[in-house]
């Protein structure tokens, strides 16, 4: 279970390996947040942060300093279900207030991993984050 924020518009019905999808708009900016659980670390959060890193970056292969940089600038908090969770911040990395970003949290939960990931223009993200941070503080096992 899980706590919409307002204003965004989620969608329930399971679409891959998608457990629900948000579309949150503003302004003429449209953004997409996703949950996905996948099984065990599902490559760590070093390996999904550098993936993350290279879809909004024309670098392939991330410099370690900026991933770094990322890795330790994470927030760290515990769900409503006591999970514990990290938040990562990628709109630092994104330049422009229209380039493209992404917010990105993973849950462990029971030794498998939740992702909540939201893409879209930076402004778009910051002016959500909170939002998204929220919803995400509201996750509880009922919804595995």
């Amino acid at each position: 279970q899980w706590d919409t924020p307002a204003g965004w518009e989620e969608n329930r019905t399971p679409s891959g390996f998608r457990l629900a999808a948000f579309t949150v708009k503003s302004g003429g900016k449209e953004s997409v947040c996703t949950i996905i659980p996948l099984q065990g670390e599902a490559g760590g959060l070093r390996a999904n942060a550098a993936r993350w890193l290279t879809q909004i970056t024309d670098n392939p292969n991330p410099d370690d300093s900026t991933l770094e940089k990322l890795l330790n600038s994470q927030e760290k908090f515990l769900t409503k279900g006591q999970f514990p969770a990290v938040l990562i911040d990628f709109t630092s990395i994104s330049p422009q207030p229209t380039g493209i970003s992404i917010l990105a949290a993973v849950i462990s939960v029971q030794g498998n991993s939740v992702f909540f990931k939201m893409t879209g223009e930076k402004s778009l993200l910051l002016e959500n984050k909170e939002k998204f941070k929220a919803l995400c503080q509201s996750f509880s096992a009922a919804a595995l």
